[in-house]
Order: structure tokens, then C-alpha cells, then sequence
């Protein structure tokens, strides 16, 4: 039915219109038939919008249950695509830990799609050791998966990410700053999955952590800009926040 053809493409490349909007689709969603509400594509998309708004925390149990239904019906590409949201979410909320576990037998994924998507989920692993400050555990995962450059190439933001984690966890502000401000000018050329928005927030992060005040006015309005450019509305909202408690 059409219900079903509209929720597959948005657990898919319609993935994006849920980012960008989100009001439609929710209204949308409301029309669901309940025999479908329950299934993994609706609980994949009520988690993402869930994301977007910045609930994190109410994010995580659809988006595991999507995973779960995804994988019970033996559909391995989207159980995978749907694992790079929950690692995101789950480095975001700071349990680092689970993403571990989440990761786990990336390397033994066949399909070409997810395959790529373990990679990526696997790349959020090193991200979150690198958080934990755990660098050898990082760098050996890491050699693994540059095994495939090609493919490696794909998430060097996430790479660029994870060594600026370990230099923030190590006291090393600055060292950190520098790899993002690299990031960034790359993101400026070419940032076709909306990632500036989250280095440029990171850059804020520690220039207030340094106490650069007067650099932060301009970097707020960088953040609003892109995050406004991408559709991440919690991430504008965040932004937002952060200046009128700046200019408070």
C-alpha cells in the first residue's frame, strides 16, 4: 500500500525530509494505520524525529527497536543504516560504552550497503573510545578499518572527530581546535551529510572552555547559519540558547 511505499522511502533516501521536515512528516505519521505504527520503519521514523528535536534520550528506545525489527526480518541494510542513529545518539548522550557493544561484528557484515553502514558504525566506536580517552584500543580499530582507504575515506570527519575527542579528554584543548578548524574548511567545500554544524559546535564548545569570549559572538553565528542550512533543529535551538544565555 502507500503507507507502506512512503515509510520505506523514509527509512531510506527520504531519510533527509525528516531532518529538514519535520512538522510534515509528523503530521503525516498521524495518519499511519496502526497495524503499521508498531513496525520498524514508523519506530525508525518517530525516532528520528525524536533526534531532530533533540530528545535523545526518547530517541533510544525506538531507534533500538527499529534496529531489532529490521534485523528479525532479515533486513541487514537498513538494521545497519539504522545503528549509525542510535551510535550517533548514543555518543551524544555521553555512553560511550554502548556503542561498543553496538559495533560489535561489523567486520563480518557481507552486503555492500551494510557494509558500509557497519563501517560507519564502527567509526562511531572510535569516536567514543577516543572519548574515553582509550587511544590504543582507538588506533588498533582504526588500522582496521583504514584496511579499506576507499571506504575509509567516507568517514574521515568522524576520524577527524575522534582524534580531537582524545586531545579534549587528554586536557589538550588547542591541539583539538586545530584538527576541527582543518575539518571545517574541508566542510566548507564540500559537506553534502550536513556535518559542519556539528564540528562548528564543537569549535564553540572549546573556545568557551578556554575562555575565548571574544571569538564565541562569531562562531554562535556561524553554528545558527549551518544549522539552520541542514535542518538540525535541535542544533539550532542549542544555538539559540546558547547565545541569548551568552548575552544574558
Amino acid at each position: 500500500g502507500r503507507f507502506e511505499a512512503a515509510l520505506e522511502q523514509l527509512t531510506g533516501a527520504g531519510a533527509g525530509l525528516v531532518r529538514t521536515s519535520p512538522g510534515t512528516v509528523s503530521a503525516w505519521l498521524e495518519r499511519v494505520p496502526e497495524d503499521l505504527r508498531s513496525g520498524p520503519e514508523c519506530r525508525f521514523v518517530e525516532a528520528q524525529l525524536l533526534w531532530g528535536a533533540g530528545r535523545h534520550e526518547r530517541a533510544l528506545e525506538p531507534f533500538r527497536e527499529a534496529v531489532a525489527g529490521f534485523a528479525a526480518a532479515g533486513e541487514e541494510d537498513r538494521a545497519w543504516f539504522a545503528r549509525i542513529y542510535l551510535a550517533d545518539t548514543l555518543v551524544f548522550l555521553g555512553e560511550y560504552a554502548a556503542v561498543s557493544e553496538l559495533a560489535a561484528g561489523w567486520e563480518a557484515v557481507e552486503g555492500p550497503i551494510a557494509a558500509i553502514a557497519a563501517s560507519a558504525v564502527a567509526w562511531f566506536e572510535v569516536v567514543a573510545l577516543s572519548c574515553r580517552g582509550r587511544r590504543e584500543e582507538a588506533d588498533t580499530l582504526r588500522g582496521r578499518l583504514r584496511r579499506d582507504p576507499e571506504a575509509a575515506g567516507q568517514f574521515d570527519f568522524l576520524d577527524i572527530l575522534a582524534h580531537s575527542g582524545f586531545e579534549l579528554s587528554e586536557c589538550r584543548p588547542r591541539q583539538g581546535l586545530e584538527l576541527l578548524r582543518a575539518a571545517i574548511a574541508e566542510l566548507e567545500l564540500d559537506d553534502p551529510h550536513g556535518r559542519l554544524p556539528y564540528a562548528l559546535g564543537l569549535v564553540l564548545v572549546t573556545l568557551r572552555m578556554l575562555g575565548e569570549r571574544a571569538a564565541v559572538p562569531a562562531w554562535l553565528e556561524r553554528c545558527e547559519r549551518e544549522a539552520e542550512r541542514v535542518g538540525l533543529g535541535f542544533g539550532l535551538r542549542d544555538f539559540r540558547l546558547q547565545r541569548a544565555s551568552w548575552l544574558a
